[in-house]
């Protein structure tokens, strides 16, 4: 529908141009604006809409973390405080984790209590 309407305000301008000005130049040059730098100015917009960058696991992206149903009733160490969300290791991997509501601090033991909606939640563990 604006492409239309943006058609005939154009189409318009340029028969205005002709028509009612003293010099047709400026009816030819906006037909070369209609023409040229219209589309330029159109694609130049379009390249800076496009994503360009990869999102790849080499660079740090996981689109999903597989089988962390596994990792419930495992144990690890806080890698950050947990204020109630931040990261863990637990076997050997770095997991984003949360609290059950308490704020953890780092390098706590903690253990895995719930997997739900791809999220980690942890407890610390007591020392005896």
């Amino acid at each position: 529908m604006f492409c239309f309407i943006g058609s005939i305000i154009i189409v318009s301008s340029i028969y205005f141009a002709f028509t009612e000005l003293d010099s047709p130049i400026y009816g030819f040059s906006l037909i070369v604006a209609s023409i040229i730098v219209i589309p330029v100015i159109i694609s130049w917009g379009l390249k800076r809409t496009v994503l360009d960058d990869q999102q790849s696991v080499e660079t740090g992206y996981i689109s999903s973390q597989d089988s962390i149903e596994e990792l419930l009733h495992k144990q690890g160490v806080t890698d950050s405080v947990l204020r109630p969300s931040g990261f863990a290791i637990i076997e050997k991997k770095r997991y984003d984790v949360m609290s059950e509501g308490s704020v953890v601090e780092k390098n706590t033991p903690v253990k895995v209590v719930k997997v739900e909606a791809n999220q980690i939640f942890v407890r610390p563990i007591k020392a005896k």
